[in-house]
């Protein structure tokens, strides 16, 4: 990421910062960056619809530049695309003030980013993480040949030189003894400069390349130091040091190296090992239980204003999720625990939500801490260090085509795959006939297994939905095959196309290839996640086009569900609406907002009044909305208690007070993609 000015421009007044993403890793920094409340300054095209003299119509693409206010944030981390929505700020000549836009930030095109409510120190941490060469994750490496040695920092995205070496050895037809001096001290330079560039405070591989054995060599001169003079960092920088052959010691054969799918691997894996690590830790103290491994927001909020965060192996662990929540006061209350832990002599651990360390992090509210000494009393038995709550009983809706589906769900989303099958039975016993899953989730065959082995449950009383990623008709065909054999089930119940990516043609095809499972009895029921109206408009024109192309009504399918995040924050009244008209089940997943919510003011109320949790109160407004709230949660106590949401009903002037005019998801949002793209998410 490139720095281009710190200067307020003619759009914000604010202190400002304009940056210019060099690759998709600078993307994702700048997702991490931006949050609800921000002002952004970016290129943007509009369409321009204007009248001639005659009172004829023309338009034309016309580029400029929109300051936002952003509501939302897309990341997509496969095509590398970070998309920001939110209001219009300035005036323009193209767009009214206040009206709603999306920003496709783009690799090498600049952005100004302001931040009204100031740069807190998460923030700041976060820009000069993105701004650094030596970002976290990145590995170093030496490509040498003898004399020359290229000193570079690599990432996912590129590589950096961070200096070249270069030293005079004696050919090899002069005495050996002075050509074995001359490498020497050529490593010997190298390594020097190698300490001084590269920071090895904390373990990292080092990459080793060469022709021939002058890698091989420079490694055991590493060892060989480390072991002459004691030093524990040089053992263990050669002790990690990955030796790989090269044509030369120049920097395009390192690049042909770094090229390799293997390699490639190796770079993504390496950035999370030490989240991985880390919560390998936090598992093994808590499984302990001697009062040093806490989670969830209470428990660890208490933990810090205690102190107990501090030197001496304190740790807070925190989801970068956490940061982009769209209430200010929320992201002001875990920058404050950030704060207080640094003063007090901790260590902070932000960990990537888009990880696997993330996920199992966030199975635990996504905050936790290894404490510098046991505390024994931090129990919290509130609902406010949660992501989510379920609640199931014996009621039922009917869908469009006759089959009944279970009034509240039970989410897998981020549920690890060794963990589904336990939880899913936890959820079945606990009253759940209804599980929720996903191919991208990876976690199907934990659900089948759990299904199966709930011998005292009919399979018929069990409902299972999961979702196609791929848009297109051979992947979606070949899923629902794959689905069937993860998880040992004769049908699935619900097939979802996860989002409408693919384009039209692909989106066609997809949807085509779960009318004819359906047909097969393969799959009960079809439908949707994430179309927007736009979308559906056209799945509707799709369906009229195969019912001519294969031989009449009812050739082309019927929707039965479309699945979405919804609740009081992400209402979608617009698909709600355009559903119900058709009669089509809405789903609602995140419905408890990840636990984002909880203490608003309006919330508490409610949940005082009814002497229930403020999840059960969500989840609640879902179910009176006519919607199938899908809920999370790998806490047993959590899965039981939440069962009980269908003995009390909030009144009209209960809905109303949890309206909202907010657009905030705290998931992806698909919906606003285009008609034709992105061809794959």
């Amino acid at each position: 990421m490139k720095l281009m000015s710190t200067k307020p421009s003619q759009y914000v007044a604010e202190d400002a910062v304009t940056l210019t993403a060099e690759d998709s890793e600078d993307m994702w920094h700048a997702y991490n960056l931006i949050t609800a409340g921000d002002t952004v300054v970016a290129h943007a095209v509009r369409k321009v619809v204007s009248e001639t003299k005659t009172g004829s119509t023309q338009s034309e693409r016309v580029h400029t530049m929109l300051a936002i206010k952003v509501k939302s944030t897309f990341f997509d981390p496969i095509a590398g695309q970070l998309q920001v929505s939110g209001v219009v700020k300035s005036e323009n000549a193209y767009v009214s003030l206040g009206q709603h836009h999306t920003l496709d930030l783009e690799i090498g095109r600049p952005f100004t980013l302001s931040k009204p409510e100031g740069w807190d120190s998460v923030a700041r941490d976060t820009l000069n993480e993105g701004l650094s060469d030596d970002k976290d994750g990145a590995m170093a490496a030496v490509v040498m040949q003898e004399g020359i040695a290229n000193i570079c920092l690599i990432t996912q995205f590129r590589t950096v030189v961070k200096q070249r070496i270069e030293s005079v050895v004696p050919k090899k037809r002069s005495a050996a003894s002075d050509t074995s001096e001359g490498m020497r001290k050529f490593y010997q330079k190298t390594l020097s400069n190698l300490l001084r560039t590269v920071n090895f405070d904390q373990p990292r591989p080092l990459l080793l390349a060469s022709p021939g054995f002058i890698a091989v060599d420079f490694k055991k001169y590493i060892a060989d130091e480390g072991r002459d003079k004691s030093d524990k960092k040089l053992s263990n920088i050669a002790k990690e040091a990955i030796v790989v052959h090269t044509n030369s010691g120049h920097i395009h054969s390192l690049n042909e190296v770094l090229k390799s799918p293997e390699m490639g691997n190796k770079l993504k894996d390496f950035k999370f090992t030490k989240e991985t690590k880390l919560m390998d830790t936090f598992f093994d103290k808590l499984r302990v239980d001697d009062g040093r491994a806490w989670y969830g927001t209470s428990a660890v909020t208490k933990a810090v204003q205690e102190g107990a965060v501090g030197p001496g192996g304190g740790t807070l662990i925190m989801n970068n999720s956490l940061f982009r929540s769209s209430d200010i006061a929320t992201r002001k209350q875990y920058v404050a625990l950030v704060d207080k832990v640094k003063e007090d002599g901790g260590e902070v651990r932000i960990l990537s939500s888009d990880h696997e360390s993330g996920q199992r992090l966030d199975m635990l509210g996504s905050v936790a801490a290894l404490l510098s000494y046991p505390i024994a009393d931090l129990d919290d038995e509130d609902a406010d260090d949660a992501d989510g709550v379920e609640g199931a009983d014996d009621s039922k809706i009917k869908l469009n085509n006759g089959y009944e589906i279970p009034a509240v769900g039970y989410g897998l989303w981020k549920t690890p795959p060794e963990q589904a099958e336990e939880v899913c039975g936890e959820a079945l016993r606990a009253g759940y006939r209804h599980i929720d899953s996903a191919a991208s989730y990876k976690n199907e065959a934990g659900a089948g297994a759990a299904i199966k082995k709930a011998t005292d449950i009919p399979r018929s009383e069990i409902f299972f939905t999961s979702k196609v990623r791929l848009i297109n008709y051979e992947d979606s065909k070949a899923q629902v095959e794959k689905t069937l054999k993860e998880t040992g089930l004769e049908y699935i119940d619900l097939m979802l196309l996860h989002c409408p990516y693919g384009g039209s043609e692909g989106r066609k095809g997809a949807w085509k290839a779960l009318v004819e499972a359906q047909e097969a009895g393969k799959v009960r029921s079809i439908g949707v996640s994430n179309y927007g109206v736009h979308h559906l408009d056209q799945l509707e024109a799709h369906i009229k086009e195969l019912e001519a192309e294969r031989g009449g009504a009812g050739k082309g399918g019927a929707i039965n569900v479309v699945q979405y995040e919804i609740h009081p924050w992400c209402a979608r009244n617009d698909i709600a609406t355009w559903s119900k008209q058709r009669g089509i089940t809405v789903e609602a997943y995140s419905p408890l907002v990840r636990g984002e919510r909880w203490g608003e003011e309006n919330l508490q109320k409610l949940a005082k009044k009814h002497s229930k949790s403020e999840a059960q109160v969500l989840l609640r407004w879902s179910l009176q909305k006519g919607y199938v709230p899908l809920p999370k949660s790998v806490t047993p106590s959590r899965i039981r208690d939440n069962t009980n949401v269908f003995d009390f009903e909030l009144s009209e002037e209960d809905m109303k007070s949890l309206e909202t005019t907010e657009y905030a998801p705290v998931c992806w949002d698909p919906a606003i993609t285009p008609l034709e793209g992105p061809l794959s998410g």
